[in-house]
């Protein structure tokens, strides 16, 4: 914990003790010491209106209000920081009951406030001060809206309130307070002294009463469709989605239809799907992607479809944000810088091929900007690593390293840990050998030093550590004398039995790669096999380890047990190199399939095998093409 953070919380014992001049002493050295953090402000004024200076409090919000244009923020953070300082001046004003002057605070607060920080509180504040003003309609809309996307946020005191107003009002009551009721109904029943069942017929009962003179009404229509697509009357359901789309178009609900759509058995409900693009919602988009997300994992069938629909949803919400960011023009749920960074990590993650490297690692950078956590990294350093850059990703990998020791998050420092070492087995070299031995046994010491939980949390990623340095170690061999290369040999089998105490067909399929290329294939054979076991239910991830014992196969004879495994591969997945397409060559060569091997050889050489370290390969299938081609046939293969 940080001087600061530490001088913050005593500030607030002082203050929670009366000692408010105290508190403000060390509130104005916070203030001045880090100006952009405006928290230090908003309490200062706090303590300043407690103590009975008004006017001092609200001096201390404007001065605030005035230096935040010149901090250097990201828009993003400038933004937030004038909705906790309208936060702050709204419920000022709020405790003096001048409500009037209050409601344009809160109402900046609650546009300038994501439902993820802290400030959430300020739509609930907003709808409060327009619910004391008999303006029931928007302090319904706004309470709704907060029930709708964070059902446990707010629920009890909207309650007594929307309550209290429908008790009062009888047929006349405000539409929108009658639906937070139900709302609450649906979601959280126990507030009411309600089974679930009966929350539904409450929910049921109070949007029919909507319903009955506005037919339309979108948000009772949503409370609705739930409703009827459990009593199975499914048209209805359908027909409720598509009226509240027309009327709130909700990326989010459109994921729920899907859902609901395929449970009920509809054939394919996916090859019909596309989200809608003028909901104004940079979160709803977000939130959608992660459910579609959900969706195409519980239904692989659905993936290649909706991929597409995937990658829109998140571009759409990063442009909804950044427009956001750029101008100031929007809601609350374009405004979440934390979201905007978890949006920027999803839509890099997803992002495939050497083509997208550049977008990837920008998507990351900017969402490291606005909100960091330890998950975009691994991904960056990854996408670095492939990038050829290097020294960048050393860089940037000890600068994590550095600030986030094992103890605060042992998975996800692992991971960083392991992409270190990956980068290091591609620089090479007997300084980095040497540093990466050092570092590794380093990291086993603090995680053999952690409780067994925490421990047991970076097993995974150093086990990935080790095959990375034993790539490393391989790589340094071809230079090394036989004593050396003995003595690598022994450490690479310590590695190996260590990490292979985690069942990860990964590992197998690296220790495998490693012994193949020290030409002991009857070590790397049982490896392979092992990986091909740990993937049976996955004939992708089954494709590689196929592969490479369809090469050693061929290297004893076996060939048509390796052409099995090449079809299988290929059959699996695409865009192999050329020597697995030669490797394929091979076998059907030795089962005399002089046409299958002419396939597999023509695609050998589109992938350009007729070059670099398979040119020897090419040449020598050639020949034997050459040597089973028809008597008449003069030329080519």
């Amino acid at each position: 914990m940080s001087v600061q953070e530490v001088s913050y919380d005593h500030a607030i014992e002082l203050a929670n003790a009366e000692r408010y001049d105290e508190a403000l002493v060390i509130l104005d050295q916070l203030s001045q010491a880090q100006p952009q953090v405006v928290d230090f402000d908003c309490l200062r004024a706090r303590l300043h209106f407690d103590r009975g200076d008004a006017q001092a409090a609200f001096a201390v919000l404007d001065a605030a209000l005035a230096k935040l244009p010149g901090l250097p923020l990201h828009p993003a953070h400038r933004w937030s920081s004038r909705g906790v300082i309208a936060h702050r001046y709204g419920m000022l004003l709020m405790g003096m009951e001048r409500l009037q002057e209050a409601l344009p605070w809160l109402e900046e607060a609650a546009l300038r406030n994501g439902l993820s920080s802290g400030e959430w509180s300020a739509r609930l504040h907003a709808g409060l001060v327009h619910y004391r003003l008999g303006n029931f309609a928007a302090a319904g809309a706004y309470w709704y809206d907060l029930l709708y996307r964070a059902p446990d946020l707010g629920a009890e005191d909207i309650l007594g309130q929307a309550l209290a107003h429908v008790n009062a009002a009888g047929d006349e009551a405000e539409p929108m307070l009658r639906l937070c009721l139900a709302r609450i109904g649906l979601d959280n029943p126990d507030l009411l002294a309600l089974d679930e069942a009966a929350g539904d017929a409450l929910a049921a009962e109070q949007a029919a009463i909507v319903l009955a003179s506005q037919p339309d009404h979108p948000h009772a229509r949503r409370i609705r469709a739930p409703l009827r697509y459990r009593a199975g009357e499914l048209d209805g359901a359908w027909d409720d989605f598509a009226t509240y789309q027309r009327k709130a178009p909700d990326p989010k609900a459109q994921v729920r239809e899907l859902e609901w759509r395929h449970q009920s058995g509809e054939a394919e409900p996916w090859l019909r799907f596309a989200f809608v693009e003028g909901a104004a919602d940079a979160t709803g988009y977000y939130n959608a992607g992660v459910a579609l997300a959900e969706f195409m994992d519980a239904v692989p069938a659905a993936e290649a479809a909706l991929m597409p629909h995937l990658i829109k949803a998140y571009r759409l919400g990063l442009a909804r944000f950044e427009a956001y960011f750029a101008t100031g023009e929007g809601g609350y749920d374009d405004a979440d810088p934390h979201i905007y960074s978890l949006l920027c990590h999803n839509l890099a993650t997803r992002l495939e091929g050497d083509g997208n490297r550049a977008e990837r690692i920008a998507l990351h950078e900017k969402g490291i900007a606005v909100s960091e956590f330890i998950e975009h990294w691994i991904d960056l350093l990854e996408c670095l690593e492939a990038a050829g850059q290097h020294g960048k990703a050393v860089e940037v990998a000890g600068d994590v390293l550095n600030r986030y020791p094992l103890e605060r998050d042992p998975a996800n420092v692992g991971w960083i840990f392991s992409r270190l070492v990956s980068t290091w087995k591609a620089i090479g070299g007997t300084e980095v050998t040497s540093a990466a031995r050092d570092a590794l046994a380093h990291m086993d010491a603090r995680a053999d030093a952690l409780p067994v939980e925490e421990r047991s949390q970076t097993a995974h990623a150093l086990a990935h550590a080790r095959a990375h340095f034993a790539g490393l170690l391989r790589n340094a061999m071809d230079s090394m004398d036989q004593h050396d290369r003995t003595d690598a040999q022994a450490e690479i089998e310590a590695l190996q039995r260590r990490a292979l105490l985690i069942e990860d067909a990964w590992l197998c399929n690296q220790f495998g790669m490693i012994w193949r290329g020290l030409g002991a294939p009857q070590r790397a054979l049982p490896l392979f096999e092992l990986a091909i076991a740990l993937t049976a239910d996955d004939p992708a991830d089954q494709a590689f380890p196929r592969l490479q014992r369809a090469l050693i196969r061929n290297g004893e004879k076996q060939y048509a047990e390796a052409l099995t495994d090449f079809e299988a591969a290929f059959a699996a997945r695409n865009g192999w190199d050329g020597e697995a397409y030669l490797g394929a060559v091979e076998a059907a060569l030795g089962l005399e399939q002089r046409e299958t091997a002419l396939g597999y050889f023509d695609k050998a050489r589109v992938s350009g095998a007729a070059q670099g370290k398979t040119r020897s390969l090419y040449a020598r299938m050639e020949t034997g093409l050459r040597a089973t081609r028809p008597g008449w046939k003069f030329w080519g293969v």
